[in-house]
């Protein structure tokens, strides 16, 4: 009788826990072979995808990269103003302070108070957004392009006015992360929101290819300021021209648009 049951409990087992027996054995198809090529070329292959708006994404693109290339500038300026002796009322480490508590209040403080502001006033879309993130751009371009001319125009010597550009420069540090989300409503208006993750990574490549540039243009200490200047200015120029035209229509102004023409 206990064989019995024994047998009836291992009958019992077998059928209600398969989970027990040895698995089998089940060959995964391989995965589908890309190209190295792909890989290598994907920060360029991403921004110049055939579609619609193809060439506003590229001037966009252009853009941040235009403007990547001012980036050690900024520190350029501080040291060099700090070596010649410039400003020597202050001590030189607060020549250093100084603009990262200015760039540090605009991140965290003044930019995100205007967006509230903002917001409250006029509410929250799509459209909103994206004028938001353009005039921030422009703006904090137009702000370096305006401190860098008048840089070369004023020079050091003159006191004040170098002072103003001087301590102004450092409110453009809204330009870069504004360019990153004018991007990212590019590619939303495109349909294209399911690739922000390669978007930024393909600009994060471009940026850190200018800023490598740059800063191995501007990386010495003892040299004149007035050569270097001038081509900031032009590749800050040349990045606020090419923010001018207009990006692809968003989703709410198509759907604005479609209503309208049914009125008709």
């Amino acid at each position: 009788m206990s064989i019995l049951l024994a047998c009836m409990n291992l009958a019992y087992i077998y059928y209600a826990l398969p989970e027990s027996l040895a698995p089998h054995q089940i060959e995964n198809p391989p995965p589908p072979q890309s190209s190295l090529l792909k890989y290598i070329f994907a920060p360029f292959l991403t921004l110049t995808r055939k579609g619609p708006s193809r060439g506003k994404v590229v001037l966009l693109a252009s853009a941040i990269f235009m403007y990547s290339w001012t980036s050690a500038f900024a520190g350029k300026m501080v040291t060099f103003t700090s070596v010649k002796g410039y400003f020597s009322i202050l001590p030189r480490w607060l020549l250093f302070v100084i603009p990262f508590v200015v760039n540090t209040l605009a991140l965290l403080c003044i930019f995100p108070v205007l967006y509230s502001l903002v917001k409250r006033t006029y509410g929250d879309s799509e459209k909103l957004g994206r004028l938001l993130a353009k005039s921030l751009a422009q703006n904090s371009i137009l702000i370096a392009a305006v401190c860098s001319i008048g840089i070369i125009v004023f020079k050091p010597r003159s006191g004040p006015l170098y002072a103003i550009f001087f301590f102004a420069y450092p409110f453009s540090i809204g330009a870069l992360p504004a360019l990153y989300s004018l991007a990212a409503s590019y590619f939303d208006a495109l349909g294209r929101s399911a690739e922000l993750g390669a978007l930024f990574g393909a600009l994060s490549i471009w940026v850190a290819w200018g800023e490598f540039f740059s800063y191995a243009y501007l990386g010495d200490y003892d040299s004149s300021l007035d050569y270097r200047v001038q081509w900031t200015a032009f590749y800050l120029v040349i990045s606020l021209l090419l923010l001018i035209p207009n990006g692809p229509p968003t989703q709410s102004t198509e759907a604005t648009t479609g209503r309208s023409e049914e009125d008709v």
